[in-house]
């Protein structure tokens, strides 16, 4: 199977995306040693087999989501992002469409598990190297050093743009019933504190570190949508008092107020900066609203 994909890389055929495509249709094992490697060729190749990308993609979510098995999916996913710059590919609004409806199907066991995988591949791949290079770049200078931190900081404006996706799309099927279990209760407010304290406040912290303004604008970009999405749940689970307002997983961010118009938000003096380089890049402003809708 890997020398079928390496040629399969090398050729671009249609005929070999159908081919994994009716593969998987009879038996999910053949190919789920090599999800990783079929989601980097998903993104990689463009042109005139978009559309049998685009079946393959859609059979392999909605297999996963049917084996109730989307985990191994989600984590091959995110492998497949460190590398790439999938904001490129031109599967990305049909990945967005697919995962989000994907989501809102799980249950809420499933959905505590790929939470705490999200947090795990942006702390470990990620916020860790991100530290490094931040403190190369300043202390060393080296131009090698920013080039990898703007690339890997990039890679992390699209794994934020589909956790957010994620925590958008939860659908907490009988919400009511959870409420009642303590531990249930538990597990969402650790997730929420977790996902504040190890992956945005360290984030934030970054942002104010990097020299370059393309960085900054990147980890700024990465830092509102993750904050708008979490704080979108937090008003949600506010009604069920799941979330409480003087619980630390409320405290995220509290110097930026997200309110109608995503362009519209109050800083508060000491973040002047931070927004000021963000408010330069109207594309993402753009693409936070078009998420909105």
């Amino acid at each position: 199977m890997p020398i079928f994909l390496y040629y399969f890389v090398c050729t671009s055929s249609e005929a070999i995306f159908k081919c994994l495509d009716v593969l998987l249709k009879l038996n999910h094992s053949l190919l789920e040693p090599h999800l990783e490697m079929i989601w980097t060729m998903l993104w990689k190749t463009r042109g005139a087999t978009l559309a049998a990308q685009k079946s393959l993609m859609s059979s392999l979510i909605s297999t996963y989501v049917q084996l109730r098995q989307f985990e191994k999916l989600v984590s091959a996913v995110l492998v497949s992002m460190r590398a790439l710059d999938v904001s490129k590919s031109g599967l990305k609004p049909f990945f967005n469409q697919k995962f989000s409806k994907a989501i809102q199907g799980l249950p809420f066991g499933q959905i505590t598990s790929i939470w705490n995988i999200f947090c795990g591949e942006i702390v470990k791949n990620y916020m860790t190297k991100m530290s490094s290079l931040t403190e190369a770049a300043l202390v060393k200078k080296k131009k090698k050093s920013s080039s990898q931190l703007e690339a890997l900081l990039r890679s992390l404006e699209y794994v934020s743009s589909v956790f957010s996706a994620f925590l958008l799309n939860i659908s907490f099927g009988g919400i009511g019933e959870h409420a009642k279990r303590r531990s249930s209760m538990s597990s969402i407010g650790t997730l929420l504190l977790r996902t504040v304290t190890d992956v945005v406040d360290p984030l934030f912290e970054t942002s104010l570190k990097v020299a370059h303004e393309t960085e900054q604008e990147s980890a700024c970009f990465s830092i509102l949508i993750l904050q708008h999405a979490l704080g979108e749940l937090e008003l949600f689970l506010k009604k069920f008092n799941i979330a409480e307002d003087d619980s630390e997983a409320t405290k995220i961010l509290p110097s930026i107020m997200w309110v109608e118009e995503i362009s519209d938000f109050v800083p508060a003096k000491a973040n002047e900066k931070l927004i000021s380089v963000f408010s330069k890049d109207r594309g993402r402003l753009c693409y936070l609203k078009v998420c909105e809708k």
